[in-house]
């Protein structure tokens, strides 16, 4: 048999005390749940917690467990009037470090969660939140420790897809995460900047502010260190769309060429009835017509494959351009790439 000892908030009239009680279950992932419902039986109503978004979440613990408990809390957290709920928060943050975690990210929302729950809940709730956050930071820093460089835009992508359709909590631990992967990430300290504001945050905004501009002002100055890269493909966009320039224009010659056989191949077709020697000049513009018309064609294949390799190498070296001094961001997502500028 375990036990867990919490200490619970009780109103009074007029004032809030502190009673001690003694929540027993025979599983240790239950513990965590029938706890927080225990809790939440004697709680005051507060804007922070509101009951009703944890119950589903709640009863689907106590049938099968944290996993099952997971997905009705993310319905919940979908839902606006439930989104900013400390409360569901902080049983998400307890669930997701009570199921199978087998990359760690899980871990890095929760220990997040735990740290938005504890600043807006009091009492034990916060006190549980404050205890639970330490393992998450551990198991998080050791997913961070092995991640993918490319892992950061995925995150941030991700972010700024939940953002789109109004879900900005979750935005918003998105886009801490992603600084937790890499804390030189000015996309996602920029996106912070923007989103805070619209959760009421204006000292966090503020503090994004500072680090995506401070970010932007180092990229800037080491910009000019080595741009060995830039020029390349500077150079070699020029020298593509330059061939592929000479081409279209070779390509006009031939068709020209083309042009002058057939009406050649015409004049000697009306003359031949009166000139035999006519003949011989009717086949040589006929040929002549064919190749030019087979030149004019490959030319102009080769032009429009050189101008679309060209100007996508050119693309390239603008966004490397840009992408040094901060202006540009490429961000990589599982089914699209996007591309911003910032001035």
């Amino acid at each position: 048999m375990s036990s867990y000892r919490l200490r619970i908030l009780k109103t009074t009239v007029g004032e809030m005390k502190n009673q001690e009680r003694l929540v027993s279950w025979l599983s240790p992932p239950r513990i965590v749940l029938s706890v927080i419902l225990a809790t939440i039986a004697v709680m005051p109503a507060t804007a922070a917690a509101d009951p009703d978004c944890s119950q589903k979440g709640l009863e689907a613990g106590r049938k099968g467990g944290p996993s099952a408990a997971l997905d009705r809390f993310r319905e919940a957290l979908r839902r606006p009037e439930c989104s900013a709920d400390a409360l569901l928060q902080l049983n998400y943050a307890m669930a997701l470090s009570k199921a199978d975690d087998t990359t760690g990210f899980r871990s890095c929302v929760a220990a997040e969660y735990f740290h938005r729950s504890a600043q807006e809940l009091e009492g034990a709730l916060a006190e549980l939140a404050r205890d639970n956050a330490p393992k998450a930071e551990a198991r998080c820093a050791h997913f961070t420790s092995r991640a993918r460089p490319e892992t950061t835009d995925l995150v941030v992508s991700k972010g700024r897809a939940a953002a789109k359709v109004g879900g900005f909590d979750r935005a918003a631990i998105l886009f801490r995460i992603a600084t937790r992967l890499d804390p030189n990430a000015r996309p996602a300290y920029q996106a912070l900047c923007d989103l805070l504001p619209k959760l009421n945050r204006p000292s966090e905004a503020r503090a994004n502010c500072q680090t995506a501009r401070a970010l932007r002002s180092q990229r800037r100055q080491s910009a000019s260190a080595d741009r060995t890269t830039e020029w390349i493909l500077s150079g070699s966009a020029v020298a593509i769309l330059a061939a592929g320039g000479i081409a279209f224009v070779q390509a006009t010659t031939a068709a020209d060429e083309a042009w002058d056989a057939q009406n050649k191949a015409r004049e000697a077709a009306i003359l031949s009835g009166e000139d035999p020697d006519q003949l011989t000049a009717l086949d040589d513009a006929l040929s002549t017509r064919a190749d030019a018309n087979e030149r004019a064609r490959t030319l102009q294949f080769l032009s429009w494959g050189l101008v679309g390799v060209g100007s996508a190498v050119g693309v390239a070296a603008v966004v490397m351009w840009l992408d040094d001094t901060g202006s540009a961001s490429v961000g990589v997502g599982p089914n699209q790439v996007t591309l911003q500028f910032a001035w």
